[in-house]
């Protein structure tokens, strides 16, 4: 028979001798939800891995429930704590009294809905700051997901612990939550159903609408020209140069590959026979240029052609590639033709 406590007994014999902070630790430590902490765990270590720059099919693994798991489980519990409601009435049968949160399947499916919206959110936000890149896009979705899953533990907390959503089944049963009778099962079913409808139709419509439409990837050169007035244009192209002399032309490079490029251009002057096959030529100039998606470069060079004839082009091969070997073929070309005269010649 335990001795009855008098008003100065402490409730917790531990927290007299120091370690109320521990019991109280251990305490919060053993209602931590596995499945919310499994979250922060997988989290962190998927943002480890693509921060990383381990190449696939690790890269993959990791990154697809990263992408498009993680964020919307972590919403999905945060926005729906509670696993189901009981309807304690003398009235209403104990069939009629369970009234069901959404089961598992759709958690799961409103996990994978919901991670695509955070996603694109997450993504819009970026590029309003800054372009998309790797690490931003790794880190703001890992910080949104690790505050889905402090909202989710909190509000959990605030519920009775045979009230909150389990990871491992339907759900548990809560006390004390009042129904309308019979209709009460199918009128909540009936809601849920509506409220999953509106959330497909959202989340169809925002994706959609965030998701720029599809664009071929391409590189665009081109080469331009100094008029009367300096200014450079694609028209009014030299046809005849004397040898020797400095010729200014201008190699425009745009990247519309949806990623970073670093372009090699070789500028070449080619003598061009009969036949059309390639008599003589020389390379007389290469540089390079870096370029994200949707940026564009201009690069001015003076051009000393030496080799004479009238048919002569000047031709600039672009590589997307800052090392191109000799045998590699250029992703894209542009040339001008023009007539080199040798004045001293006979």
């Amino acid at each position: 028979m335990s001795e009855p406590r008098g008003p100065d007994t402490p409730a917790d014999p531990a927290a007299s001798d120091g370690n109320g902070l521990v019991v109280r630790a251990r305490r919060w430590v053993a209602t931590i939800d596995t499945d919310l902490a499994a979250v922060v765990v997988a989290v962190v270590g998927s943002a480890s891995v693509l921060l990383s720059g381990i190449d696939a099919p690790v890269s993959w693994l990791v990154g697809v429930p990263f992408l498009l798991f993680w964020p919307g489980y972590a919403t999905v519990s945060a926005l729906l704590p509670m696993a189901v409601e009981i309807d304690t009435r003398p009235s209403v049968t104990a069939d009629q009294a369970r009234l069901p949160s959404p089961g598992w399947p759709a958690r799961l499916g409103l996990s994978l809905l919901l991670s695509m919206i955070v996603v694109a959110i997450v993504g819009i936000g970026i590029d309003r700051v800054a372009s998309i890149r790797l690490g931003p896009a790794v880190v703001g979705i890992s910080v949104v997901t690790v505050v889905g899953v402090v909202v989710a533990a909190y509000r959990r907390r605030q519920l009775p612990p045979a009230a909150r959503a389990a990871p491992l089944g339907t759900g548990r049963p809560r006390v004390g939550s009042v129904t309308s009778g019979a209709g009460s099962v199918r009128s909540s079913r009936h809601r849920w159903t509506l409220v999953l409808a509106v959330v497909l139709l959202f989340g169809t419509a925002s994706f959609v609408a965030v998701t720029p439409a599809y664009e071929s990837s391409y590189t665009e050169s081109y080469l331009l020209t100094e008029n009367d007035t300096g200014s450079l244009v694609a028209e009014g192209y030299p046809t005849t140069v004397v040898v020797g002399e400095s010729q200014l032309l201008a190699v425009g490079v745009e990247n519309h590959e949806h990623r970073s490029i670093t372009y090699t251009v070789d500028l070449v002057v080619e003598r061009v026979g009969p036949n059309g096959s390639v008599v003589d030529q020389q390379r007389v100039d290469r540089f390079r240029v870096e370029l994200a998606h949707g940026e564009r470069s201009i690069v001015e060079r003076q051009v000393h052609p030496t080799l004479v004839g009238d048919t002569v082009r000047i031709e600039a091969r672009v590589y997307k590639s800052p090392t191109p070997s000799t045998a590699d073929e250029p992703d894209q070309t542009t040339h001008l033709w023009i007539e080199v005269v040798d004045p001293t010649s006979g």
